[in-house]
C-alpha cells in the first residue's frame, strides 16, 4: 500500500510540475492602443497619422504596420526614443527590454488610389511569448479639384442708340459695337439691350428678339451671323462676388435661358458658352433706358 501511494505521490507531483510549466509559459498578448491624430483628408497623395501605444506583460521585441494597398508610398515612425526602437526595412525592433512604448505612425496614401477605395492597416507587435494584432481601415475620397478662372474688370455697354459696344466676348473681355464685330461674329456670347418690356437685358446673338421676326432685329446685326452662338443664361445667384477665386462657386450654377431680363444692379448672373464654359456676370450699375441704356459688369468665368 505504502509503494502505491508513494508511486501516486511521484505523479502527481510531476503533473503538478507540468501543468505549472505550461502555466509559466503561457503570457497574454501584447495591448495596441491606437489613436488618429490630426484632421487627414484621406484624400490620394495625403498622409494618415496613428498614436500607437503598446504595453506588454512580456520583452517587446518587434512592431510591423501592414497597408491593404497594392502600390505603397511608405510609412515613417516618430516620436520613439532612438535608443528603445531602430527600423530595418518595415519593421522596428525593439531594445532595453521594453514592455511598454509609444510612438507616431504615419502612412503616405498612394496617389494611384481611386476614390472609394478602402485601405487597412494591421498594426502586429511581437513580445517574447506572443503576437498581438490591431487593425484600422479608412476610405480614401478623392479631393475635388477647382479650376482657375479668367477675371475680367469692369466694361461698359449700350443699348442700341448708345455709343458704347453692345457685343460681349467671355474669352477675352473684349467689348465690340456694330462696326467692329464684324469679323469676330463667332467670338461674341452675349449682347446687351435696353427694352420697353424686358428692361435691361443681356442675351445670346441667338435670341428670337435678335433673329429674324425678333423686335430688335432693326437694331442689331446678329440677324446676318450665320452660326450665332447659343450662350445660356440663369436666375439671380447669392454667391459672394469677392470669395469666387476659382470655379468653385461656378461649376453648379444653371444656365437654361437664352436671355437674363430686367436686371438690376448688384445681380450676379450665372451663363455658358457654347463651349461649356462656365462663369458669373456681376452687375455693377445700370443707367438710361430703353434705347440708350447702358450697363456696367464683371465677368469671371472658367478658363
Amino acid at each position: 500500500m505504502k509503494k502505491v501511494n508513494l508511486l501516486f505521490m511521484i505523479m502527481l507531483t510531476i503533473a503538478v510540475g507540468i501543468f505549472n510549466s505550461c502555466t509559466e509559459e503561457e503570457s497574454d498578448p501584447p495591448t495596441i492602443a491606437i489613436t488618429e491624430t490630426g484632421s487627414p483628408t484621406y484624400a490620394p497623395g495625403t498622409s494618415v497619422t496613428y498614436h500607437l501605444l503598446i504595453a506588454a506583460n512580456e520583452d517587446l521585441v518587434d512592431f510591423w504596420g501592414e497597408q491593404s494597398t497594392t502600390s505603397s508610398p511608405g510609412h515613417s515612425i516618430a516620436n520613439v526614443d532612438p535608443a528603445d526602437a531602430f527600423e530595418e526595412g518595415d519593421w522596428v525592433n525593439f531594445t532595453n527590454n521594453l514592455t511598454k512604448v509609444e510612438f507616431d505612425y504615419t502612412y503616405n496614401i498612394p496617389t494611384t488610389v481611386g476614390d472609394g477605395t478602402e485601405i487597412t492597416i494591421d498594426f502586429e507587435v511581437n513580445d517574447k511569448e506572443a503576437l498581438a494584432i490591431e487593425s484600422v481601415t479608412f476610405t480614401v475620397v478623392a479631393e475635388v479639384q477647382f479650376g482657375p478662372i479668367n477675371i475680367f474688370g469692369e466694361e461698359t455697354m449700350g443699348s442700341w442708340l448708345s455709343s458704347e459696344g453692345s457685343y460681349y466676348a467671355s474669352a477675352d473681355g473684349s467689348v465690340f459695337n456694330q462696326t467692329q464685330v464684324v469679323g469676330h461674329e463667332s467670338e461674341v456670347d452675349f449682347v446687351f439691350y435696353f427694352g420697353d418690356t424686358n428692361g435691361a437685358t443681356l442675351c445670346a446673338p441667338s435670341d428670337s428678339e435678335l433673329q429674324a421676326g425678333g423686335s430688335l432685329v432693326d437694331n442689331y446685326v446678329c440677324k446676318d451671323w450665320t452660326s450665332p452662338n447659343a450662350t445660356k443664361f440663369g436666375a439671380n445667384t447669392t454667391v459672394t462676388w469677392t470669395e469666387v477665386t476659382d470655379d468653385e462657386q461656378i461649376v453648379g450654377t444653371s444656365a437654361t435661358l437664352s436671355a437674363a431680363t430686367n436686371l438690376s444692379a448688384d445681380d450676379v448672373i450665372p451663363f455658358e458658352t457654347v463651349d461649356g464654359k462656365k462663369g458669373l456676370i456681376k452687375i455693377n450699375g445700370i443707367t438710361g433706358g430703353s434705347g440708350d441704356g447702358e450697363i456696367t459688369i464683371e465677368i469671371k468665368v472658367q478658363q
